[in-house]
């Protein structure tokens, strides 16, 4: 259909279908071009995660020289948005445990780690929080953020806790659900393909031990993305 021919190599946000489906179908307008240098793998961490990330960080308006908290930096949303935050010059906090400091120390962050102590014990007058872990831990790290400064909140379940208590503050703060864009799709895509962006997968399970993904996942120990392989 279009530019695209049987047995091109694409991918996208598609929201009228899940990720656990062997077959989908898909608007034209909804997907990108996979560059012959990308991974089947690496391209489908990055419809959500990838957009998740450059979106947020463009809706808190990031600006070079401004300070940055990421929560939970080593996870999947984590780990790319430390990256992408750099390339916009900024400077880059990011929480995570202990055995991920490193992890997160070498996609360019200062890694915190929060089993340490409080956030804002090793922290204070951020201009940008992401907050990727909502709940009690969000709205904990308010407190590194200065007056002023900026919230996006992911987690939908906690969003309204979360900026009531930034409103509190005097902080500006705001949820967000992420949205397909081709657009962005194609940039997070040439970035990859540019080595500009590193993609870490933790592990892939077939779709069998889907329930086992799942498990792992909230444990909140993964690196990186989990992926589902689908039956051939």
């Amino acid at each position: 259909v279009g530019q695209y021919q049987a047995g091109d190599r694409v991918a996208g946000r598609i929201v009228e279908g899940g990720g656990y489906g062997q077959y989908l179908c898909a608007n034209l307008d909804a997907l990108s071009r996979i560059p012959e240098s990308v991974s089947f793998q690496h391209a489908a961490s990055l419809p959500v995660a990838g957009l998740t990330a450059l979106q947020a960080l463009e809706l808190a308006d990031l600006k070079a020289g401004e300070s940055v908290l990421i929560l939970a930096g080593a996870g999947g949303v984590g780990h790319i948005a430390i990256q992408l935050a750099k390339t916009m010059g900024a400077t880059v906090y990011a929480s995570c445990s202990d055995a991920n400091l490193e992890f997160v120390s070498q996609l360019g962050a200062k890694a915190l780690d929060y089993r340490a102590s409080a956030l804002d014990a090793q922290v204070t007058d951020i201009d940008v929080l992401i907050d990727l872990m909502g709940g009690d831990a969000g709205e904990a790290a308010l407190a590194c953020v200065k007056q002023g400064g900026r919230v996006i909140t992911v987690p939908t379940i906690t969003a309204d806790r979360i900026i009531a208590a930034a409103k509190a503050k005097g902080i500006e703060a705001q949820g967000m659900l992420v949205k397909p864009n081709p657009v962005q799709m194609d940039a997070l895509l040439a970035k990859v393909a540019a080595g500009e962006l590193h993609v870490v997968i933790a592990k892939t399970y077939p779709l069998e031990h889907g329930v086992q993904a799942h498990i792992d996942i909230q444990s909140g120990r993964t690196r990186g993305k989990i992926l589902l392989e689908m039956p051939q």
